[in-house]
């Protein structure tokens, strides 16, 4: 009895598979393209805008000469010099702001203490992702963890 029943539900599957691989006949219908939307509106507005923007008129340009003048300097010996670091190349470590505030802290030492110091601008930059991160969590997620900040960060 069971395998009268596998076998009656083996031939029905079949069946329904064999029927359902017939070929198709569908119809291949070429027809010609018909500019639509982009074509119609947006290429001509992109064309519009460039013909616009060749019909723009250049206002002139006025240029003075300050050389003849008294409070034009004449070298580079005419202004006062502080003491300062050399410049570091950042990169493209997104963390400007380390860079000219340690800077600026840098200057600042010395001005006031005569002592040439070299501060790390990533140890900075690193303790403010660690308070970044602490933001984000607290704040669960609604606060800015990315790249940047401010010298009074």
């Amino acid at each position: 009895m069971r395998k009268s029943v596998r076998l009656f539900i083996v031939a029905i599957l079949f069946t329904g598979i064999a029927h359902a691989q017939q070929p198709r006949q569908d119809k291949i219908e070429l027809r010609p393209y018909k500019p639509g939307y982009y074509d119609n509106d947006i290429m001509k507005g992109i064309e519009q805008y460039k013909q616009e923007e060749k019909k723009v008129v250049r206002k002139p340009i006025y240029k003075i000469d300050v050389s003849q003048l008294p409070y034009y300097p004449k070298s580079v010996n005419e202004f006062t010099s502080w003491w300062k670091n050399q410049p570091i190349s950042q990169g493209n470590t997104g963390t400007c702001w380390s860079y000219s505030s340690t800077s600026f802290f840098e200057t600042e030492v010395y001005r006031l203490t005569k002592q040439e110091v070299k501060i790390s601008e990533m140890y900075t930059a690193y303790w403010e992702y660690v308070e970044k991160a602490r933001r984000y969590i607290r704040e669960r997620g609604n606060s800015n963890f990315d790249e940047g900040s401010e010298g009074n960060g």
